[in-house]
């Protein structure tokens, strides 16, 4: 089985673009269809980043994601997992391009 390391720029990217090449990696993760590896500072600095006010991510959206990457070898989960996080996909793209919580979101789909 293939084992990856995803750099924090692939999961913001997946999580601001669910149709991207680094979305599809990330569920192939989170099915446990590729093994994801992670160190206790890669999840920190998944944590730090991805709750930066200038993605407008939900706050909850991230932790459910960051709880799915930890489980993403997790086979038995993996249709719920899919499910949860194409959800997760679908709420960052509708905070994606206005304000949310205070924060000025970028009005153009770059960030």
């Amino acid at each position: 089985m293939t084992r990856i390391v995803l750099e924090t720029n692939i999961v913001v990217s997946a999580l601001l673009n669910d149709e991207g090449n680094e979305a599809a990696v990330l569920l192939l993760g989170l099915q446990g269809r590729i093994l994801l590896y992670l160190s206790h500072s890669i999840f920190t600095e998944y944590d730090e980043v991805l709750h930066r006010k200038k993605f407008c991510f939900d706050p909850g959206g991230v932790r459910r994601v960051l709880h799915l990457v930890v489980l993403g070898g997790n086979k038995s989960s993996a249709t719920k997992m899919h499910k949860i996080t194409e959800e997760n996909f679908g709420k960052a793209q509708a905070t994606k391009g206005r304000a949310n919580r205070g924060c000025a979101c970028p009005s153009s789909s770059s960030v």
